[in-house]
Formats: structure tokens, sequence, C-alpha cells
């Protein structure tokens, strides 16, 4: 019998001396669950303990009123914003002219995400270096035209004289027109579109002109 008392006073003690990590270990199923729901218990109050003291700020009481104002206000502002954008690509669908809808859809595409300044100036060299011939494609199309000559070739047996701007260009003169003056190589010349649907070259500072037409 001493014995017995004994063994039950030193397993008392070893069990006082299991540390904590070893002892939560060898709780139950049960104790474990009834544990942890306790604390979720008392996590749950302390959130609510927080929700109460936010709710004594006077910025908290004004949190539902700026949400209310907030979300169709700036709902509206969208709407309004896309309304134009939406209203002017639907306009450019409706233009028959191939290079007008294209310039009708980069002004609209422009006021939308901003102007590209690069593109803008690849627009400008192609339409340089498509000037005088066929509109093509995409519509590029140009009115008028500065250069600076960089070559004239005249064939005095067929009487006819090919003019090389500086850009590669080679334009032919198709008519004398009433411009009297030469043309001659660092002469800075301006060729536009005629009424008659061909192109004409002008000296600034001089009147009259010439019929010319590209040829390269």
């Amino acid at each position: 019998m001493c014995d017995n008392v004994r063994g039950r006073i030193i397993g008392n003690i070893d069990t006082q001396r299991i540390n904590p990590f070893r002892r939560k270990l060898m709780l139950s199923a049960g104790a474990r669950d009834e544990l942890n729901e306790r604390k979720s218990w008392k996590n749950l109050f302390y959130l609510l303990g927080f929700a109460l003291i936010l709710t004594e700020s006077p910025m908290y009481r004004l949190l539902p009123i700026a949400l209310l104002f907030s979300g169709p206000v700036s709902s509206s502002a969208s709407a309004q914003d896309a309304r134009p954008t939406d209203t002017s690509l639907q306009a450019c669908r409706e233009i028959d002219s191939s290079a007008e809808r294209l310039e009708c859809y980069d002004v609209a595409l422009d006021a939308l995400y901003g102007v590209d300044q690069s593109l803008v100036t690849k627009r400008d060299a192609y339409k340089r270096k498509r000037f005088g011939l066929p509109i093509d494609g995409q519509g590029t199309e140009m009115v008028e035209l500065d250069a600076t000559i960089a070559r004239v070739d005249e064939d005095l047996r067929t009487r006819t004289t090919v003019i090389e701007l500086e850009n590669g260009q080679l334009w032919r003169l198709t008519s004398t027109g009433g411009l009297r003056a030469s043309f001659k190589p660092g002469l800075t010349v301006t060729i536009s579109e005629s009424g008659t649907g061909g192109f004409r070259i002008r000296i600034p500072g001089k009147t009259g002109f010439k019929g010319v037409t590209r040829i390269r």
C-alpha cells in the first residue's frame, strides 16, 4: 500500500513537471475543441469592443454618408466620360471615305488616350513619302509638300525636265505654266494639288506654277 501511494505521488509530480507544450498534446480531442471555441469567442468579443469604440468617433458616423455619395458620383462621372467617346467612335463608323474615317478614329483615340508624338511623327513622315502617289490602303493623303531640289535633269531631245528632291522623290514637269523662273539644285519648292486633280510646283516668292507628276 505504501508503494502504491508513493507511486501516485511520484506520478503527480512528473505530470506537473511536463512542459506546457507536452501537456497540450496530452489533451483529448474534445478538450482541444473546447479550448479553441473559447479562444474564438474571446477574439469575437475583442472585435465587438473595438467596433463599439469606433462608433464613438464622429468620423466613423460620417463614413456611411461619404460612401453613399461617392459611389453614384464616380459612376456618373465614368458614364459621362464614356458617352462622348462612344458617340465619336460611332460617328467615325458612318464615314464612307477610308481616309476621312481613319483620321476620325485617330482624333477620337487621341482624345481618349492622349497624343503619342512618336506616332504623329511617323505618320507625317509616311505622308511626305507617299505624297504624289495614289492613296494607299491606309488612306494616306497629303495636299502640300515643301522640299529642296537635289538635282535637275533636262533632256533636250524629248524636251522633258525631271527634278529630284532631297527626299529622293522624282518629279517630271508636264507643262510650262506661267512660272518664269528656272529650277536648280538647292532651291526650295512647294508641290501641291491642283484643282483638276494633278499636282503643281511653285517657287516661294515667285508668281505662277508648272504642272508636275511624280515618277518615283
